[in-house]
């Protein structure tokens, strides 16, 4: 995916980050699924690593770089 200017607000973005780490951390099989793409274990992932998913996932290689218009 390519670098849109349609992407959600970074309030939004915080909150699916958030989100993700309590799935991760609860075990939840899709929060999982995205997480291990990334990361190849759930333990120690934070919300900085969420972050990082959120980003790749838009297509970006760093959460600075997402947020940052």
């Amino acid at each position: 995916m390519s670098p849109s200017a349609d992407r959600p607000d970074l309030t939004q973005l915080r909150i699916q980050s958030k989100e993700l780490v309590r799935g991760v951390r609860a075990a939840d099989v899709n929060a999982l699924a995205r997480a291990l793409v990334y990361f190849p274990t759930s333990s120690e992932f934070t919300l900085a690593s969420a972050q990082l998913v959120i980003a790749r996932e838009n297509g970006f290689d760093s959460w600075p770089n997402f947020v940052v218009p």
